[in-house]
């Protein structure tokens, strides 16, 4: 197992304590988070620990936000500029995130990186462009399954975008699929190149991508506004929305 899954089930353990007795086994904080979450119901745990980074809103939110998990402290290493427990508006999870109690307490743990939605940890059910639906059996014989990546970050990864970005092979990088708020996600007409600028193939970071492809070019980017941009319509594949140049381009997933 590696160290990443190790220290993903160590906080998995760690809620599970606080579901069952609404208190947390750890130590002192080692001071205030640099980037503490907002509207907690109190600040508690809204410091910095030693190998937990900031765990933000862990006791609950305040009337009007949902306890929900921060994506972002899971794919950063525990950056402590990034809480594990974020406050949002509304009463339901938002997508990469399921539905669960941590003791009498709502909230929205995060199914995995890359994973569009899911039941619980380790049980997800469709992956985002770039990841690939992995299953296995754990050893007492429960099937469980996550999205795996290549690990090789795009090296150009679009601004505003809700997920990780990673390189595919033959491909390249696919980009971003699901945008902030107030950003659409848009198919990038440079990802594939003009017939007079293809080689071929090539390697990059041990991962062989097609000539027709330019890596520095994410597949979809994020673009300001609600609706697309001229010239490009909107096409709507189950729960995701991209803007096409054409309505009939069918290649996503």
């Amino acid at each position: 197992m590696d160290m990443s899954r190790c220290q993903s089930l160590a906080i998995l353990l760690l809620a599970h304590i606080f579901a069952l007795t609404n208190t947390f086994l750890i130590s002192t904080p080692t001071g205030d988070c640099p980037n503490p979450a907002t509207n907690c119901l109190d600040e508690t745990f809204n410091k910095v620990f030693d190998n937990l980074g900031c765990l933000g809103c862990q006791t609950g939110c305040k009337a009007g936000y949902i306890m929900t998990a921060n994506w972002k402290y899971y794919t950063t290493n525990k950056n402590i500029t990034e809480p594990q427990w974020l406050c949002i508006p509304g009463t339901t999870c938002p997508w990469g995130h399921f539905p669960d109690k941590q003791g009498t307490l709502d909230s929205c743990p995060y199914c995995g990186d890359g994973c569009l939605n899911c039941h619980s940890f380790h049980k997800c059910e469709q992956c985002l462009l770039g990841f690939r639906l992995m299953r296995s059996n754990s050893t007492d014989g429960t099937e469980i399954s996550h999205c795996a990546s290549t690990g090789i970050a795009c090296p150009v990864a679009p601004d505003h975008c809700q997920h990780s970005v990673y390189v595919v092979a033959v491909t390249g990088c696919q980009g971003c699929i699901i945008c902030d708020s107030g950003y659409v996600s848009v198919a990038n007409q440079k990802y594939r190149r003009a017939s007079s600028d293809r080689t071929a193939d090539y390697v990059y970071n041990g991962i062989s991508i097609s000539g027709t492809i330019e890596l520095n070019e994410p597949r979809y980017t994020c673009v300001q506004g609600t609706t697309c941009p001229s010239g490009y319509h909107f096409v709507h594949r189950g729960e995701l929305v991209t803007c096409e140049v054409s309505v009939n381009d069918v290649t996503v997933g």
